[in-house]
């Protein structure tokens, strides 16, 4: 799960849909968004094979 507990992770996962839905990439809409931002940097943006 999410590093800081489950309303952090369900937050990320909004603001990642948010950002997908404006054409925002999500590293750039992680600069202002920390919740998504811990997520990115713990499991990153690479789709798995």
């Amino acid at each position: 799960g999410h590093p800081d507990g489950t309303r952090a992770g369900a937050a990320a996962l909004r603001q990642s849909v948010d950002a997908t839905v404006a054409d925002i990439p999500l590293e750039a809409y992680a600069e202002d968004h920390p919740e998504l931002k811990v997520a990115l940097d713990k499991w990153g943006t690479e789709t798995p094979r």
